[in-house]
């Protein structure tokens, strides 16, 4: 649990819609706009326990990621508001839809002022509000009442981008942290620092790999794992699987060691594979990379 309560100091809550599920992108400009409006938000975090066999080999396809709740209070929130959000709004008491039914999902940045002058920084990458009625609190802020109502969502991984970022005890009278705080609302994928970015390669001699390349068995590939960004040195997880499985293959893992040979593996007919490189900077932070090729029966 996180924030066990309400954080009612937020200066800046902006959102930004997610464009492409596959990719994590969302939108060049802010969607949402809650600077103007006072707002708290509360952060609840759970995390799934790994499964395991009897023998107590990890069940490899259920490695644990975490999700979280997450609930944003902000003061008057508009019809139009509530279709970004939802997809659907209310008009003098009747429910208008106004989209497919599914929410979508937003990367929400938030700041919040500390009495020492200074400001935490916050942005989860993935979040979904679900559509309901909102719940109505009552906060005081210099004496005065405010009927606030409550934004209700639930965040989980995005793949390029992570779970959520912080960055704490930022000084926003310093150039440096008047400079992270402009970037942090400026773009969805900014997490402080320069952005961390996964730049492997996949190659078939000296050629690139596309997706859906076709490549005979047991010819041999070379991954290069490389990134950019983040925080120095990186690490490298080189894994393969058939679609079909649900078990990645692992040919290297948590390695320095930047490039890695695959030799394809001999099967019955032709058959999807998926290969994977996972960059990880010394911080953490991890970035996918991924390819899909079909291995060709020789015969």
């Amino acid at each position: 649990m996180e924030n066990k309560r309400p954080f009612v100091n937020c200066a800046k809550t902006k959102m930004w819609k997610m464009t492409n599920e596959e990719t994590g992108t969302y939108s060049s400009t802010v969607t949402l706009d809650f600077e103007k409006r006072m707002t708290k938000y509360t952060d609840s975090v759970q995390t799934n326990s790994t499964p395991l066999y009897g023998d107590g080999e990890l069940v490899e396809v259920a490695v644990s990621e975490g999700q979280g709740a997450l609930s944003i209070g902000v003061h008057h929130v508009t019809d139009g508001e509530r279709v970004d959000l939802y997809g659907e709004s209310n008009v003098d008491g009747v429910t208008v839809n106004t989209g497919d039914g599914v929410p979508p999902y937003f990367c929400v940045a938030n700041m919040a002022k500390k009495r020492n002058g200074m400001v935490n920084l916050r942005k989860w990458f993935k979040v979904s509000f679900a559509p309901h009625e909102e719940t109505v609190t009552q906060i005081e802020d210099n004496g005065i009442q405010y009927s606030m109502p409550t934004l209700n969502g639930t965040y989980s991984k995005n793949i390029p981008l992570g779970m959520k970022s912080a960055r704490v005890e930022v000084d926003p009278s310093i150039p440096e942290g008047a400079a992270m705080i402009e970037k942090w609302f400026s773009i969805a994928d900014y997490i402080g620092g320069n952005s961390f970015v996964n730049t492997s390669t996949f190659k078939n001699g000296t050629a690139d790999i596309v997706d859906g390349a076709e490549i005979t068995e047991g010819t041999t590939l070379t991954l290069t794992g490389a990134a950019t960004g983040g925080t120095s040195p990186y690490k490298y997880d080189f894994l393969y699987k058939a679609d079909s499985s649900n078990y990645w293959e692992c040919i290297a893992e948590d390695t320095s060691t930047a490039s890695q040979s695959l030799t394809l593996p001999t099967v019955d007919a032709d058959t999807p594979y998926t290969i994977r490189i996972v960059a990880r900077d010394s911080s953490g932070l991890t970035r996918e990379k991924s390819v899909g090729i079909v291995v060709k029966d020789s015969t």
